[in-house]
């Protein structure tokens, strides 16, 4: 299991990284992610190395380039968190892991002249008052600000009000729960929940960044406590793709300010990664990246492909 583990980290790692960095290269990716130990000690908490004096000596390249080695040095220790957490000890998913996921992706971040240069919404405020810096946000905790992002068009995406994410996350986990723990479900009726609580996450953006890759590390989580194998969304047009189906579902329910969870798929998003899943299927066995006795374990990725071929077939009948 080893390869596949290593293939997860740093190919889907990879791509999960660059849907929201396409400047990103491979090289790069894997060059922070194996960082050397002293370089893990220089972004060390605790060291304090990471701070506006040291930055302000930078100049914007070179700041902006220390961004994305923290970016990636903290995705290495998220995956990590859920490679012990959700891969070996199998446990469930809930908002306080989730939370930490989003902890962890976040260290540092809100270093002021980061937060300014990247992360409005981590930078901290000086209050008179307490002559104290004050935080809108804290790190790996639900946001407390509104939070919109541009979109292509050049418009702005509205984000669900801080004031209706914490009970919103408590309800799309308790669906999901009900479906993967319900004896009767099928292997597709659970990816389809898997798939439907990361449409909500996306909708809710509970935290005040890195809510893409935080989803998809939830969802890598999710199908691993099915056993099954993690969706690789990898090229530019899959991305695309991702990105574009997102943003369709999304802004109906936006555009209206309705702060209530989506309750289906819809059907293009659903198709879109069915389509990943049969893809990975052929790449994890083309590359032979597990071996026969680890695909007894995963018994669930056979029952789900048959599942997923019989639900197009279905599909190719009735359009006809």
């Amino acid at each position: 299991m080893e390869k596949y583990l290593k293939y997860w980290k740093e190919d889907i790692g990879f791509n999960s990284n660059l849907i929201e960095n396409q400047e990103l290269t491979k090289e790069q990716y894997i060059s922070y992610f194996y960082q050397k130990q002293e370089t893990q000690e220089y972004y060390s908490v605790s060291n304090k190395n990471l701070n506006d004096r040291f930055l302000e000596t930078l100049n914007l390249a070179r700041i902006k380039e220390i961004f994305i080695e923290l970016e990636i040095y903290n995705f290495k220790n998220a995956i990590e968190f859920v490679e012990k957490i959700g891969f070996y000890q199998k446990k469930e998913i809930n908002n306080e892991y989730i939370k930490q996921i989003s902890k962890i992706l976040l260290e540092n971040f809100n270093v002021s002249i980061l937060s300014r240069l990247f992360v409005n919404g981590l930078m901290p405020t000086w209050d008179k008052k307490t002559q104290k810096q004050v935080y809108p946000n804290i790190i790996g905790e639900y946001r407390t600000t509104g939070l919109e992002k541009n979109k292509s068009d050049g418009s702005k995406m509205v984000f669900m009000s801080p004031f209706y994410i914490e009970s919103n996350m408590i309800k799309n986990l308790e669906k999901y729960n009900s479906i993967v723990n319900d004896p009767m479900s099928t292997e597709i009726e659970k990816v389809n929940a898997a798939l439907l609580f990361h449409i909500n996450f996306e909708f809710i953006h509970p935290f005040a960044e890195g809510n893409g890759r935080t989803g998809r590390l939830i969802l890598d989580w999710m199908f691993f406590r099915q056993n099954l194998f993690p969706i690789n969304i990898k090229n530019k047009k899959n991305h695309e793709e991702y990105l574009r189906l997102l943003n369709e579902t999304l802004s109906f329910k936006e555009k209206n300010r309705e702060w209530t969870l989506i309750e289906e798929i819809p059907s293009d998003f659903k198709d879109f990664f069915y389509k990943l899943i049969l893809n990975e299927s052929k790449t994890i066995i083309s590359n032979e990246l597990i071996s026969d006795e680890v695909k007894k374990n995963f018994i669930s990725t056979n029952k789900l492909l048959e599942q997923i071929k019989n639900y197009n077939n279905e599909k190719n009948k009735f359009e006809v």
